[in-house]
């Protein structure tokens, strides 16, 4: 009784009137085994049998103590979880099973002997004095915070909620699917794994089946930052083996594949657990365990780090060198080491077959052009693999199209002069923009006949806003909340599976700082569509309601994917379009004011010394080279078409570099932050000389905000008082003690990595994504004279604001940014263990 559980547990027996059997005290303390417990039970033919998971675990093999906890009112686990399958099989027995949840910081809050649960044994209401409230932590899981009330003081506290002491408990819980107000525990928020793209996976249950396995002890799935998961085994005493056996480490690998295959089951299939990434413990380095038997998960890692981060190595150069070199350059020869290389990544394609159609990614893209760089380099091509698109994959997405490409490339001459093939890059770009902005410049459906048109109410403004979830439009929508102006507003999200938009509209304005609460403001609809698809997705009925009032559209959302090629956008300039079409249908005379956020990468390659107006693009030339820029430009093409087309008069808003908030809130998908924690892992800073109209991203969305009435067709959301670039970087060198090199130098530092380049890495390193960007903007980096404030960094201009100061009170008067604000997105980026 020296747990935790114990203590809390002999004052309530005392004032209960229940009477408890335990071992007699002795000094020093031992710890019962599983048959000496049971057996203490058995004797003393108690009604309610409490303990540790682990026991009942132990029981559950012995029918004869199965058919004992039977006769039993209850079996009650505590300390740590159950096994799932073992639960399940002593319910199956007829053994009441109940979970009992508390914690040393806030003492007992779970309902003690609740109403059974039946097969859903694992479900437990909270006790109605137990402060305790479940905050949505995304994903469907939720929180556990508990509240200090007037009556029960809290002896700890890391927060506040609804301005009282509060402790977040990191637990994480799922609701029962039938009867409200009961919880499951599934894991700790700590313990979720987090990979590159954004998928998690909650891994106790996965473990809990490989743990049932009677060769294994413990298991612990790992996988933190990385694409594939792989889980580490420490065996019982009698199996034990040294894992530098590799032929005992491969049969232990085939013995657990059944234990593997029922383990996936419960597994999202991004995280399934093949043989290949199964690990041993090493016998000098067991795992660590709590007192009631629990892994010391942390602390074990921590243990292996090393032995993992080289485990994932070893398997990424095992995939590397298992492509051979083509027998012979011919078409046919590079055919098939393209195949070979599809092969070594689990893409069995045929050859005229997309491989993104058969679930490529983002990490076996990459993959697929290090193979191709390493073999051309390889035989010779250094120059021509120097030249290799890092999105190369993307654009030439068939083996065929892989094949083609290669070919073409080893087979082309060299005598063509750098100046010349710039000009070529961009005319035969530009001439591709051109092509691609026909296909969404057919002519626009007619608009309603005159009598049926109606002029606007004067009451107020009704809003859509697409991209709500994101930080420009999150803010926004906070804005038009508070406006008296605007009556409503029409949140439109995405199709996503599994989650609800309340949910996801909750968790984005939680992650922004803002209160949840607003997304079920009185003023908000939110909306769940495809922009792509004919009336955006939406039933008839809510389309038709937009078409009668809506008086202004802000088309925000957009697809953030740096190294995508413009094919990847396809959908997104489709919905540009579909966008128009819900404009031009609207009931009012004067179709709604549209909004349209495009971006500072338009001016890509704007010609040395000409100057980034409000104005429109005087040549398709200028966004050529990503295809992000290259999709912006093409949709303020589609809206100018639209204009001189219909009566829609829409605005471009050019946004510059928006940065954290007044919160320091900053996406981790932004190229700013992917530098800072890349040079963190890299050991130094780049310099990068030129200006930073940053805008924050509140300002920004009032600037949004204030635009709605302005009528003007271009306009830039840029900082009028642009910082120096390297005022942050100066902060940063000195806050997380890196030094300061050349930006060339420190692009070198990039690609040296790059030829090796693991999960991990572009995890610890999302510069890796940039690396074609970086290449490409070198000279003009080290060209931009770091005194002057006339360019942005990388050589972009600084966008003019002429016009937009004199409409938007929030852009004319914003405050200058500096090594305060560098300070707040680093501590927000910490705070979210980013960096």
């Amino acid at each position: 009784m020296s747990h935790g559980t114990g203590v809390h547990l002999i004052p309530w027996i005392a004032t209960s009137g229940l009477i408890v059997a335990a071992f007699p005290p002795s000094s020093p303390a031992k710890y019962p085994s599983p048959e000496a417990t049971f057996q203490g039970y058995a004797n003393s033919k108690a009604e309610w049998v409490l303990t540790f998971p682990n026991m009942i675990e132990s029981w559950s093999s012995d029918p004869h103590k199965v058919e004992l906890l039977r006769e039993a009112k209850g079996v009650i686990y505590m300390g740590s979880f159950l096994n799932k399958p073992t639960g399940d099989f002593l319910v199956q027995k007829g053994v009441k099973v109940f979970p009992f949840f508390g914690m040393a910081e806030a003492g007992t809050l779970g309902e003690f002997i609740c109403p059974h649960q039946g097969e859903y044994w694992e479900y437990f209401p909270l006790t109605a004095h137990s402060g305790g409230k479940f905050i949505d932590a995304g994903d469907d899981l939720y929180e556990l915070v508990i509240v200090e009330q007037q009556h029960r003081r809290l002896p700890v506290a890391n927060m506040e909620l609804d301005g009282a002491r509060a402790y977040a408990s990191k637990d994480l819980f799922v609701p029962h699917p039938h009867n409200p107000g009961y919880w499951r525990i599934c894991g700790r928020r700590d313990d979720r794994i987090i990979h590159p793209n954004g998928e998690k996976t909650t891994p106790v249950l996965m473990e809990h089946i490989v743990g049932k396995d009677p060769r294994v002890k413990s298991a612990i799935v790992f996988g933190n930052g990385r694409y594939q998961t792989g889980v580490l085994i420490q065996l019982e005493d009698e199996y034990i083996f040294d894992p530098i056996d590799k032929e005992k480490l491969e049969a232990f690998r085939e013995y657990i594949k059944p234990q593997l295959a029922e383990a996936n089951s419960v597994a999202p299939t991004y995280a399934q657990l093949y043989p290949e990434m199964v690990m041993v413990t090493i016998p000098s380095k067991p795992f660590q365990y709590t007192e009631k038997g629990s892994m010391r998960r942390a602390a074990i890692l921590r243990l292996y780090e090393q032995e993992i981060d080289d485990f994932y190595m070893r398997a990424e150069q095992r995939i590397l060198s298992n492509v051979e070199l083509p027998a012979d350059w011919s078409f046919n020869g590079i055919l098939n080491f393209v195949r070979n290389t599809l092969s070594s990544q689990g893409l069995g394609v045929q050859d005229s077959e997309d491989v993104f159609h058969h679930g490529c990614n983002s990490l076996q893209a990459i993959r697929i052009g290090t193979i191709i760089r390493n073999a051309l380099q390889r035989k010779g091509y250094k120059s021509k693999a120097d030249s290799i698109p890092r999105h190369l994959v993307y654009e030439e997405s068939t083996p065929t199209k892989l094949a083609e490409f290669i070919f073409k490339l080893i087979s082309s001459g060299d005598a063509e002069s750098a100046e010349d093939a710039e000009s070529t890059r961009l005319q035969v770009g530009a001439s591709k923009l051109e092509k691609a902005l026909e296909r969404y410049c057919e002519p626009y459906p007619h608009r309603k006949p005159a009598d049926l048109l109606r002029a606007r109410d004067q009451e107020g403004c009704v809003f859509l806003i697409t991209g709500t979830t994101g930080t420009v439009g999150g803010n926004l929508l906070v804005e038009v909340i508070q406006d008296p102006h605007v009556t409503h507003v029409y949140a439109f999200l995405r199709e996503k599976k599994g989650e609800s938009i309340e949910k996801r509209q909750q968790f984005a304005l939680k992650s922004l700082g803002f209160d949840p609460g607003l997304a079920a403001h009185p003023k908000v609809t939110l909306l769940v569509g495809n922009l792509e698809r004919p009336q955006l997705g939406l039933c008839n009925d809510m389309f038709t309601k937009l078409c009668q009032s809506v008086t202004h559209i802000f088309h925000i959302g957009w697809n953030v994917n740096w190294s995508a090629p413009l094919s990847a956008f396809e959908d997104q300039l489709r919905g540009v379009r579909n966008v128009v079409e819900l404009s031009l249908a609207s009931d009012f005379i004067q179709p709604p004011a549209l909004f349209f956020t495009s971006s500072l990468g338009v001016y890509e390659n704007l010609p040395p010394g000409s100057r980034a107006t409000e104005t429109s693009l005087e040549s398709l030339e200028w966004p050529v080279g990503h295809g992000y820029a290259e999709a912006k430009a093409i949709s303020e093409r589609i809206l100018e078409h639209a204009a001189k087309s219909t009566e829609l008069c829409p605005t471009v808003l050019r946004l510059a570099q928006i940065s954290g908030g007044s919160d320091g809130h900053w996406d981790t998908s932004e190229w700013f932050p992917a530098i800072l924690k890349s040079s963190i892992r890299m050991g130094a800073l780049p310099r990068i000389s030129g200006g930073a109209a940053f805008v924050p991203s509140n300002v920004a969305a009032r600037v949004l905000k204030e635009a709605r009435d302005s009528g003007l067709p271009f306009l830039h959301v840029a900082h009028p008082k642009p910082a120096r670039f390297m005022d942050f970087f100066d902060y940063y060198s000195k806050a997380l003690h890196l030094p300061i090199i050349p930006f060339d130098s420190w692009v070198e530092r990039l690609e040296a990595l790059e030829s090796s380049a693991t999960a991990d890495d572009l995890s610890r390193v999302p510069a890796l994504s940039l690396l074609d960007f970086f290449r490409g903007r070198i000279q003009q980096t080290m060209n931009t004279d770091s005194t002057k404030l006339d360019a942005e960094a990388f050589g972009f201009p600084l966008l003019n604001t002429d016009i937009s100061i004199t409409f938007s009170y929030s852009l004319a008067n914003a405050a200058p940014l500096g090594s305060a604000d560098a300070e707040k997105w680093l501590a927000y980026w910490r705070n979210i263990n980013f960096i």
